[in-house]
């Protein structure tokens, strides 16, 4: 049985699904032996420089496959493709002696290949992944490096919209069914490490930071398991009037609960005089989060004090409240108007110098800008300069008794 190099737009016909199919395919197969238990020699060819997916906004690019036929034997010489800049290679061999139950022994090595894009998330992985057993027990085992990885989130403290334009409410967030593969691949067997190679990059324009992590995908395919890790790295909480600093923050997988990981996060921040403590704990999808301060609050006044600077009861609540709506609504009219986004950030270190202005007067203050300065975690330099061209300067020694 003979093709001579011929083109593969007749695939492209027989597949609605592609768009676009660029490439030839050529066969030199014989075929002997009785018809029960046939003996194949010979070799297949197959190049394609380009080839694109409807629903698949990735290219995919230098498409190679060479399969040689010997007896009952179909091994794949080389099988690779370029995909979104990242590359994939397969290889191995098929035992087709029971052709109702092949034994496969394949592999499968990926360099930067794209596993996830969109508006919100984006990374890559560098992987070497077997498949040994029958086509019906099969183990799938190696490792796969998550790298380049970023997630994009952009939350807004103030909606300017009218209400026929609000989007509607978010579904109410309940715990994800357990994936499974259909068969046979629910009969196979899992054994593959999943770590991040660099930090896994958190950019907003409220929360900044990394994470890393290290899990372990087992079980069946009917019923996968996910055990480890992941940990926050220089993770920072940028909140309208205060930095929440993450102390200390993790999310751990157990074999109970796969797919719905628990949280216990510690975050801390200064804010005026106020040391405040956040804890977050319990299931990711609905965590309990409590509030501590010294000097001490209740947990309705850290809140207004992380949202607001100010603290019921203070002459400068109202004003300061006032005021910050007053700047994040023109900072969203801004962006709206002129189609800016906030930039996605990823500091090293919190920012030393912060800036206040108050467009309102109060009883005691005049409308001006305050720039406060961080020596150190107990010195602050700060200086205030008045619509009238007033300028006060002091220096702040501050002194914490728990």
């Amino acid at each position: 049985m003979t093709l001579p190099q011929s083109n593969l737009d007749i695939v492209r016909a027989l597949t609605p699904a592609m768009e676009e199919l660029e490439g030839t395919v050529s066969m030199d197969v014989r075929i002997s032996g009785p018809l029960r238990s046939p003996k194949w020699e010979g070799t297949l060819v197959a190049n394609a420089p380009r080839a694109t997916f409807e629903k698949t906004p990735m290219g995919i690019k230098d498409m190679n496959a060479r399969v040689s036929f010997s007896g009952k034997h179909i091994v794949l010489e080389d099988i690779s493709a370029i995909l979104a800049g990242g590359q994939l290679r397969a290889g191995g061999s098929v035992n087709v002696t029971d052709i109702t139950n092949p034994l496969l022994d394949l592999h499968l090595d990926a360099q930067q290949a794209l596993i996830v894009r969109d508006d919100t998330m984006t990374a890559r992985a560098d992987g070497h992944l077997t498949i040994k057993g029958s086509l019906t027990k099969a183990e799938v085992a190696g490792q796969v490096e998550v790298v380049r990885g970023r997630v994009f989130k952009e939350i807004e403290f103030l909606p300017l919209s009218l209400p026929n334009q609000l989007p509607p409410p978010p579904p109410a967030v309940t715990a994800r069914t357990t994936p499974s593969l259909p068969p046979p691949l629910d009969q196979w067997t899992l054994n593959v490490n999943i770590i991040t190679r660099d930090p896994v990059r958190l950019l907003g324009n409220v929360f900044n930071g990394g994470a890393t992590g290290a899990l372990h995908l087992g079980g069946t395919g009917a019923k996968p398991e996910l055990v480890g890790e992941v940990s926050f790295e220089g993770a920072r909480v940028r909140l309208p009037n205060s930095n929440l600093s993450i102390k200390r923050g993790k999310l751990f997988f157990t074999k109970e609960l796969p797919f719905e990981p628990l949280l216990e996060v510690q975050g801390d921040a200064l804010v005026g005089n106020y040391d405040v403590t956040v804890y977050a704990d319990g299931s990711a999808l609905k965590p309990k989060i409590r509030f501590t301060s010294s000097p001490p609050l209740s947990e309705p006044e850290i809140a207004m004090l992380l949202a607001t600077g100010s603290v019921a009861g203070s002459e400068s609540t109202a004003d300061s409240a006032a005021n910050q709506a007053a700047i994040l609504l023109l900072s969203k009219a801004y962006r709206s108007l002129f189609k800016k986004t906030v930039p996605r950030r990823y500091d090293e270190e919190p920012p030393r110098l912060t800036f206040k202005f108050s467009p309102l007067s109060t009883g005691t203050t005049q409308p001006g800008v305050t720039a406060n300065y961080e020596i150190t975690p107990n010195v602050q330099a700060s200086g205030t300069v008045t619509e009238r061209g007033t300028f006060r300067a002091m220096l702040y020694y501050m002194v914490r008794l728990r």
